[in-house]
């Protein structure tokens, strides 16, 4: 595979940082069972394949990503929630204004 698109797959993947669940001291590694289709695991065995990893390591990062995702969601959530709760008043950072740098 051109190290091209092994890099484009990776970038996708997210060279994402693990997720440590709240709670733990360690990163301990458990083995689970899954329930998935054979078109899914033929996917990911194809793509783990193409960008030179293993299942385990393309299915870690696709979950990582997942949940890094659905933290972000969850945050951008509760601070909409905060805004319609507490709206910015008018004038509130007009004092910032002079501050911005748009690069124009």
């Amino acid at each position: 595979m051109p190290n091209a698109t092994k890099e484009k797959y990776l970038s996708w993947l997210g060279k994402a940082k693990p997720v440590v669940m709240r709670g733990t001291r360690r990163r301990k590694v458990k083995t689970v069972q899954m329930t998935l289709s054979e078109d899914l695991v033929s996917e990911v065995d194809r793509l783990a394949k193409k960008i030179g990893t293993t299942r385990s390591e393309f299915t870690r990062r696709a979950l990582q990503k997942a949940i890094a995702g659905l933290r972000e969601k969850e945050m951008e959530r509760r601070q909409r929630k905060g805004y319609m709760k507490k709206p910015v008043k008018p004038g509130e950072f007009s004092g910032w204004e002079t501050e911005q740098a748009w690069g124009n």
